[in-house]
């Protein structure tokens, strides 16, 4: 699924700097736009969701380092997904979130030539940060 946003963003960068680019100042999203634009973060969800009720996973445990301030930081997120009937524990709706903008700005850093001395390979770094963001959700991304 990662790959698919990708692969779309790569194939659309106009498109994707429209969606998840700089907004435009005083603009507001007519209500009727919020649904569409959350496709792709509940598909997150709902991946997360399906591996989180396999019967082999394993929740991963807050974290143990860090100021300990994010759940509080993240709670309007938190808040959305539950609106949205997402029922996982919070330490994964938290890192689900993480992983949700870590997967945009990888792909907006590669879209933006960020990478430019750093990354030479954006389709090897972008499925190496996928499956880390994976294993910090208590399961392992599989690639075909």
């Amino acid at each position: 699924m990662c790959r698919a946003i990708r692969t779309w963003s790569i194939a659309h960068p106009g498109d994707f700097a429209l969606l998840f680019g700089s907004p435009v100042p005083g603009y507001v999203a007519p209500r009727s736009t919020v649904d569409p634009a959350s496709r792709t973060t509940l598909t997150i969800v709902r991946v997360v969701a399906d591996a989180v009720a396999d019967p082999g996973y394993r929740a991963p445990l807050p974290a143990g380092s860090g100021p300990g301030l994010v759940a509080a930081a993240v709670a309007d997120g938190v808040a959305s997904l539950r609106a949205f009937g997402t029922e996982l524990p919070e330490e994964v709706l938290v890192r689900t979130l993480m992983a949700w903008t870590t997967v945009f700005g990888t792909v907006s850093f590669e879209l933006f030539g960020h990478f430019v001395g750093s990354v030479s390979d954006g389709a090897a770094y972008f499925d190496e940060v996928v499956a880390r963001l994976a294993e910090g959700l208590g399961f392992v991304a599989e690639f075909d």
